[in-house]
């Protein structure tokens, strides 16, 4: 079974930004991140499923998660098509990923009307970690996401701007539209 271990830190919402300490190591400012992350990232599309859903999903394509998930989501990442299931957790919860064909992607997509979010993804080194960047296309919002080895590892990095890890809001699933 795969955990994530991830923090999330909000940059910007609306006009409100929370960058920190740790942002400034990397850019001079949210513009230039922005800048960066709509030039050099990755377009995502992620829409949210029912749980039986995705585990019918799962069922047809032969994999059974080894943790009773309570989100299920597809998501093309640049071209990259695949089911994720979670389970319960903020900081750290179970999650596994399935590549789907293009054909199962396409026909279950469609469920996830209303459920979705848009955004590019940039990933940046950062002190031995991966910051994913994500400029959201759908509203005005920038977070931060570094995922983790391990719990200990988190108290080691300096904050990349408000820690929203266990605001449910924040939530891609409840961000979804």
């Amino acid at each position: 079974m795969g955990l994530e271990i991830e923090k999330k830190y909000l940059l910007r919402e609306g006009e409100k930004t929370y960058p920190a300490m740790g942002f400034f190591l990397l850019y001079t400012s949210l513009s230039e991140l922005e800048e960066k992350v709509n030039r050099d990232g990755t377009e995502i599309i992620q829409g949210y499923l029912s749980i039986g859903t995705g585990l019918e999903i799962a069922k047809r394509i032969e994999k059974r998660p080894e943790f009773s998930p309570v989100e299920a989501r597809l998501r093309n990442e640049g071209g990259h098509l695949y089911l994720t299931l979670k389970g319960e957790g903020g900081t750290v919860r179970p999650e596994e990923n399935y590549d789907l064909t293009a054909l199962i992607f396409e026909e279950y997509w469609g469920k996830t009307k209303g459920k979705r979010v848009h955004k590019k993804r940039l990933d940046v080194p950062y002190e031995g970690h991966i910051a994913q960047f994500d400029v959201y296309l759908d509203r005005e919002l920038v977070i931060a996401e570094i995922e983790f080895g391990t719990i200990e590892e988190i108290e080691k990095l300096a904050l990349l701007g408000l820690d929203v890890s266990e605001m449910p809001q924040y939530k891609n699933k409840n961000l979804a539209k």
